[in-house]
């Protein structure tokens, strides 16, 4: 893949690159690729217009990029779980209040009958929130 991307962005910066180092290539297979293919793309991308020879000797990791451990994955909340404690902070905010005035509705920016119908799917009782 990151021939292809090297010959892609080399043709479109009409750039005679050739290909990688075993240095670059040992680089870009020791990095686990969190953001996938459009980081290697952007990557390569990147590499090309830098480059100052016939092959890219060396790639540029980004420094925080080894700063991702699986530690701070497991700390990381799914949008559902994101969702749900937002609500419930709300909730709690609002003394329960859904709807009215100073209703969680209102200050979530959806109407009640969203709003109930999320609380019922997410599994809260009137116990969570008063």
């Amino acid at each position: 893949m990151a021939t292809y991307f090297l010959e892609k962005f080399a043709k479109k910066s009409n750039r005679n690159l050739t290909g990688f180092s075993k240095k670059a290539i040992g680089s870009m297979m020791a990095y686990n690729w969190p953001g996938n293919v459009r980081e290697l793309e952007h990557l390569i991308e990147r590499q090309v217009v830098m480059a100052t020879g016939a092959i890219i000797k060396e790639i540029q990791i980004p420094n925080d990029a080894n700063k991702i451990t699986s530690k701070s994955v497991n700390m990381v909340k799914t949008i559902s779980e994101n969702e749900r404690d937002h609500i419930f902070t709300v909730l709690e905010l609002c003394n329960g209040k859904i709807s009215g005035t100073n209703g969680a509705a209102k200050m979530l920016g959806v109407p009640a009958t969203t709003l109930n119908s999320k609380i019922k799917k997410l599994g809260f009782a009137k116990k969570h929130v008063f």
